[in-house]
């Protein structure tokens, strides 16, 4: 044995200290220690002392192992292989050593023969480097300290704690045992170590603390196999680290429990490749900058990551192409100062610089990749609150959805007892696909996510969030974008009660079960919902470019919006409607207007009843359609409608409605009359046989019948001109030249015909029989206060032919009524039946007669009816009453109620009035009942034609208005 240096105060393995000293520092050099070792007497004291305490420790490893082998029956020969296997450590061992320290240092392989045979069986030395296996240990007096180093350590075969490694390279193995004496206790107590720890321990030397510490620069392990079947192709650690502390002076735990550990712990790096551990494996592991601290006794513990990357990993099923942490720390604490019963007793943080994961696959998910940045997890007594700088995915599969792309920055929120909250700064997605839903592109900022345990309460908010390429099964939406949503739901004992508000919202080319609209926006939203109650408003509503069914809006708004529905029915408000553009119905049949404008709508419905009220409605540039014709009106509106309907019963107020410019036209194609066949044809009453139709109602149809005698009586005064051309030939006893044509004028004042501008003229005079012509006819007053006709003649004195015209009267009456009452159908009708009872009237034509009648053709009338004209200027005034509708007209203009019109006999009417005035109108048919206070037209003019077989009808109106309208059905 060499020794260099020799402590003044070596350990008496008799017990006590030596007495002789040498000063501090003082040294001793022998080069050949084997050789003294083994001599009857030592050189010195100080080596006696230490060759005494070799074999004291040497006797004392004899008789441990000898106890052990005689246990088992052994024989005292292994106790003596075992104390020569120690002599042989002692012997191989350097040893340097001055009064506070002593420093031994040997090979492993003089170790391993010391071993118990187990160990020795599992650990198999291999290198070729003579400096390697080299084993050094300190003992500190001072510090009470015993420090293991091993520069560089080889195995082969190894199989330790269960675990076999093929091959283990360690460089850099430090253990130091701080206040080793105390560490010893009462196990080493009467033995040799009691001895040289008592001797460290000391009574008057600074202490370093109680514990150990582990260094190692580096591991590298191949072929690791495990007890449980983990394997593992390579294992490599780098600048391991533990250090291990108890408040009782111990390295472990005594009698309290954990409670008293200090620990820390830390890895430069660690790689393995190619593990495996039942059913997960991974190609390859690395960590980089771990570290970890553990007080017990406080109850506190940190822990930080630098780096962890893996690849190729599989468990229970799934598989990671590769995965990484950045920057990973934790800083926990026990609620109680201990260690913790449960996770509740947990407090502290822990963060995390980024994470991210790439090829997942999970069954039927899949995913391309997933990262986190700057990712933070605290908890206190008030919950725990979390935190993320990013986060994102790529490529994600799963069950029929699908992701490309989502983002979300500034995530962070609370999870506590009583509520939890989430916030998201920034988030986005894109390529969202689903069964019955998708995306293109999803973004959103400013989200808030709130839930209230105690209430039941489920809440979000998002201060603006757009979506382009929306599908929602077989909708679709092109671009939608809001601002400002605030929504929640909370529990109530009636059941829930949802809330929300939406500052604003819009979407875009909007198509639903093939309705569209360019354009959709609202401002201003809130709604409100509880059991059988549910209340939503809108500051404005917006359309643009809509084709919804039968209905097209171009753009249209509507401001003040209110919808109530509750156990009183549905409420419907409005305070504003404007829209242009708007189209209802198709191309075969509907109306259009330019512009239309609604303020004041109210709607209230309830299971029995149904009102609606408008205070103002307007349209502009309005035209309506149908195969028939069209009419357009330059505006139209009505003030103050008010409809209740009450089961059957409807009753509808207006204040005024108007409409202005109106312009029209009808198209009524020509019927065909049937015609009869001729054994068909049946003579008339009067012998001659019935002509088909003959201008009259087709079979099956009623035409309707006017009241000619009242509205005659409407006429006040009237300026009329008649143009009727004659054909040529005979009328009577007179003849008509070529070329002649009657001229009429008639004057009514006062609803009476003016005698004084009533009269007919022949453009020709009509030659009668012998020197007397006819010039034409005019009135006279008459004796008893009628009027009589008088034909103008020439050649004699002009003739009364009063009583030869319908009625047989010898007086006409004044009143313009009566004297259409005379031409009336039924005044005729009577007329022919008192003219029969009083033998008047012409005879009755013998059947012979009557029958040779028949067979001659019917003569052309002398009238040309097609080439007459008449112009007539109307003053119309009093009451009227005519198929359940009655008025009275009023002028309060000088122009009111006067029609100007103009006929010709070819089917040509035109009528023109400046406008037509109606007060105290009333109507009671079998559709409905109601009056009116005022209705007018203006500045009308219209024009019929029939000339050509069917109906054709034109016309404009300047205005027509209606006023306080009550309906009732």
């Amino acid at each position: 044995m060499k020794s260099r240096s020799r402590p003044s105060s070596a350990p008496s393995l008799g017990g006590s200290p030596a007495t002789t000293r040498r000063p501090a520092g003082a040294s001793r050099s022998n080069t050949d220690a084997q050789a003294r070792l083994q001599q009857a007497a030592p050189a010195s004291p100080a080596e006696a002392e230490a060759r005494g305490w070799w074999e004291k420790a040497t006797d004392w490893a004899s008789d441990q192992v000898g106890a052990a082998a005689e246990a088992v029956g052994e024989t005292w020969d292994a106790a003596s292989d075992a104390a020569r296997r120690t002599w042989q450590l002692v012997s191989d061992t350097d040893v340097d050593w001055d009064d506070d320290r002593v420093e031994l240092s040997t090979d492993l392989d003089a170790v391993l023969p010391v071993l118990p045979e187990s160990l020795r069986e599992a650990v198999t030395l291999g290198g070729q480097d003579p400096a390697a296996n080299r084993v050094s240990a300190t003992l500190d007096r001072k510090t009470g300290a015993v420090r293991l180093d091993v520069p560089d350590l080889e195995l082969a075969g190894t199989s330790i704690g269960g675990f076999a490694v093929e091959s283990l390279v360690l460089a850099g193995l430090s253990i130091e045992v701080r206040d080793a004496g105390a560490l010893a206790g009462e196990a080493a107590e009467g033995t040799a170590a009691a001895e040289v720890l008592g001797w460290l321990q000391g009574d008057d030397k600074a202490k370093a603390g109680n514990g150990a510490t582990l260094r190692v620069a580096s591991v590298r392990a191949t072929g690791v196999v495990g007890p449980g079947g983990e394997k593992a192709a390579l294992i490599e650690i780098r600048d391991l680290v533990v250090d291990a502390r108890s408040k009782e002076g111990g390295l472990l735990p005594g009698a309290g429990g954990p409670e008293g550990v200090q620990a820390s712990f830390s890895v430069g790096s660690v790689n393995v490749v190619a593990g495996e551990a039942g059913d997960a494996a991974v190609g390859q592991l690395a960590l980089a900058g771990l570290s970890a601290d553990l007080d017990a006794e406080r109850g506190e513990a940190r822990a930080s990551l630098d780096a962890l990357d893996a690849r190729d990993v599989r468990a229970a099923g799934a598989s990671l192409g590769d995965a990484s942490l950045r920057d990973l720390s934790a800083d926990l604490r026990s609620r109680t100062g201990g260690v913790p019963a449960s996770l509740d007793d947990v407090r502290g943080s822990a963060s995390l610089g980024a994470a991210a994961a790439h090829g997942l696959v999970a069954g039927r998910t899949s995913l391309d990749s997933a990262e986190v940045d700057r990712a933070r997890v605290s908890r206190d007594a008030s919950g725990t609150a979390f935190s993320a700088g990013a986060a994102g995915l790529d490529g994600l599969e799963a069950h029929g959805f699908a992701l490309d792309r989502a983002r979300a920055e500034g995530v962070s929120g609370k999870v506590g007892a009583r509520s939890t909250r989430a916030r998201v700064r920034r988030a986005s997605a894109r390529g969202i696909e689903g069964d019955t839903v998708g995306v293109e592109d999803l973004r959103a900022s400013g989200l808030l996510f709130d839930v209230q345990n105690d209430f039941g309460y489920v809440g979000a908010f998002a201060g603006e969030a757009s979506a382009k390429g929306m599908r929602i099964d077989d909708s679709t939406i092109g671009e939608a974008r809001i601002v400002g949503l605030d929504t929640g739901t909370a529990r109530h004992d009636s059941g829930n009660v949802s809330r929300g508000s939406l500052r604003s919202a819009e979407a875009r080319d909007v198509s639903v079960q093939g309705n569209h609209a360019d354009a959709l926006e609202a401002k201003g939203l809130s709604w409100n919902a509880r059991p059988k109650r549910f209340q939503l408003d809108a500051e404005q509503l917006g359309v643009e470019g809509a084709d919804i069914e039968s209905l097209g809006i171009e753009k249209g708004e509507a401001r003040g919006f209110r919808y109530l529905n509750d156990r009183a029915g549905n409420r419907l408000g409005i305070d504003a409607v404007s829209a242009r553009g708007v189209r209802a119905g198709d191309e075969k049949a509907g109306v259009t207007a330019g512009a239309a404008r609604v303020s004041r709508l109210d709607a209230r419905e309830t299971d029995e009843s149904l009102r609606v009220g408008i205070g103002e409605a307007r349209a502009e540039r309005v035209r309506a359609h149908a195969p028939a014709g069209q009419l357009a009106a330059g505006a139209a509106g009505l003030k103050n409608l008010d409809v209740r309907k009450t089961g059957e019963d409807l009753r509808v107020h207006l204040d005024e409605a108007a409409a202005e410019n109106l312009s029209g036209d009808y198209r009524e194609p020509a019927r065909k009359a049937k015609a009869r066949p001729a054994s068909a044809a049946a003579p008339s009453k009067a012998g001659v046989p019935s002509q088909g139709t003959g201008g009259r109602a087709a079979p099956g149809r009623t035409s309707p019948k006017l009241d000619i005698p009242k509205l005659a009586g409407l006429v006040d005064d009237a300026d009329l001109r008649a143009h009727i051309p004659l054909r040529a030939g005979e009328i009577g006893p007179a003849t008509v030249a070529e070329g002649t044509a009657l001229r009429a004028e008639a004057r009514v004042r006062g609803g009476e015909v003016d005698p004084a501008g009533t009269r007919v003229r022949a453009s020709k005079e009509l030659d009668g029989p012998a020197w007397v012509g006819v010039r034409g006819a005019y009135l006279e007053d008459g004796e008893k206060g009628g009027l009589k006709v008088r034909a103008d003649l020439s050649g004699m004195v002009d003739l009364d032919v009063t009583d030869s015209l319908p009625g047989g009267r010898d007086e006409l009456p004044r009143k313009l009524s009566d004297l259409a009452a005379l031409a009336s159908p039924a005044d005729k009708a009577s007329g022919a039946a008192k003219a029969k009872a009083t033998g008047g009237g012409a005879k009755a034509a013998a059947p012979g007669k009557a029958a040779a009648a028949a067979k001659k053709p019917a003569k052309p009338s002398p009238v040309d009816l097609a080439g007459a004209t008449v112009d007539a200027r109307v003053g119309l005034a009093g009451g009227f009453a005519a198929g359940g509708v009655s008025g009275v007209l009023d002028r309060e203009r000088a122009t009111d109620n006067r029609v100007d019109v103009h006929a010709e006999g070819s089917g040509r009417l035109v009528v023109d009035f400046v406008r037509m005035l109606v007060r105290s109108l009333k109507f009671d048919t079998s559709g409905a009942r109601g009056s009116a206070g005022k209705v007018s037209a203006g500045g009308a003019h219209v024009e019929i034609d029939r000339s050509g077989g069917a109906t054709a009808a034109t016309g404009s109106v300047g205005s027509v208005r209606v006023q306080d309208l009550d309906l009732r059905r």
